[in-house]
């Protein structure tokens, strides 16, 4: 029988946060697999970026484990999966490797566990195929790209910085090369219990969560997060998207979840508080909409522009570029809606500028 570190639980009340979340469990010991309920474990493993770490879940599955989430390829996860399986999951089957989407941090190691342990891979296909079809490490910008940093009216000597998003593809591992699919309210394969999966899209093109309504948990990844929001941007790669509207619609669908449920995310603890979470990030990006409109009511702005008055503080590296998408999908979400239209000027920046009778409204409202 296998033996792991007991989570023990906090008084609700003194892990309450102002917002209305309720957090139960205490920060762990990083990369230590701790039982947060029978069945489920919480290995909360490092990496070596702004945000340093990333929660993920290993579920029974008869006499093994079903994995969620495998953490970046990087030296220091590689060697923490290997004391795993040396200890603790030291004769343990691995029945399954679940990623919930395509992003580094939850696919990394992917090819690693499935090969050491013959599992198969479970995935949905856009995020599968959206992995594979991710461009190489690239040491010079495409044109496509350059183009549309330009377009977006993001400074020359930024561009190439802004490469650096693909420096990504050093923590992730080339993908197994077959998977299962993962269906929405499909039972998730192998695993003990009814867990199903919910699919969340914005974030990334099918994110899969995993929820067992019987246990009232919540497998969220980063479709849900508690203490930060999660990034929805418009990239090079698809520099038409409108993915906010995507985001709201599955916030708006994770209500139907009882308040109640426990939220496993992929960052920060688990929490209670579902409903309230979902309004404080409905109200965030209420926010940031009606900033950006305002930027463009004042005059006529670049993407980068607004960019500068949605995330106003120092950035550094790759956080411009998210940023940049960000505030790009803000303004798609306002042409979208036809709060705003946007024309090319003479230099072939696109400039995004409120339509009057929006600002009429606006000043009607506050006034």
């Amino acid at each position: 029988m296998m033996t792991a570190q007991h989570h023990c639980d906090v008084p609700a009340a003194a892990m309450a946060k102002p917002e209305a979340l309720v957090y139960p469990f205490r920060l762990p010991n990083t990369a230590s697999l701790i039982e947060i309920a029978p069945g489920i474990l919480w290995l909360r493993m490092p990496m070596p970026l702004t945000l340093n770490h990333i929660n993920l879940y290993l579920l029974a599955a008869g006499d093994g484990w079903l994995v969620v989430d495998t953490g970046p390829a990087t030296a220091e996860a590689i060697a923490v999966w290997a004391s795993l399986f040396d200890g603790p999951l030291a004769g343990r089957r691995i029945a399954g490797v679940v990623c919930t989407h395509f992003h580094a941090d939850h696919s990394g190691l992917a090819r690693m566990l499935c090969e050491r342990s013959g599992a198969p891979l479970l995935m949905t296909p856009r995020e599968y195929y959206w992995r594979l079809a991710w461009p190489g490490m690239l040491t010079e910008i495409p044109a496509e790209h350059a183009a549309f940093y330009h377009e977006s009216g993001y400074p020359a000597e930024l561009t190439r910085e802004a490469n650096g998003i693909f420096t990504s593809l050093a923590l992730v591992l080339p993908m197994p090369l077959s998977f299962r699919r993962l269906r929405e309210h499909e039972r998730v394969p192998h695993v003990d219990g009814d867990w199903r999966v919910l699919i969340g899209h914005g974030h990334s093109p099918e994110h899969a969560m995993l929820y067992c309504a019987s246990r009232s948990v919540l497998i969220s990844g980063d479709q849900l997060l508690p203490q930060i929001s999660t990034n929805i941007s418009v990239t090079a790669i698809d520099p038409s998207a409108e993915p906010l509207s995507e985001w709201l619609a599955s916030l708006e669908r994770l209500l139907a979840i009882p308040d109640e449920t426990l939220v496993l995310p992929a960052h920060g603890l688990p929490f209670r508080g579902i409903h309230a979470r979902v309004g404080q990030l409905r109200s965030h990006h209420e926010r940031e909409l009606r900033s950006a409109l305002a930027a463009c009511a004042r005059q006529p702005c670049s993407a980068y522009q607004v960019s500068k008055a949605l995330f106003p503080g120092p950035l550094k590296g790759i956080a411009h570029v998210l940023a940049l998408g960000e505030s790009l999908a803000h303004l798609h979400h306002l042409a979208r809606s036809g709060d705003v239209v946007s024309a090319l000027d003479g230099s072939g920046v696109r400039r995004f500028r409120a339509c009057r009778a929006t600002q009429l409204t606006k000043g009607e409202e506050h006034g």
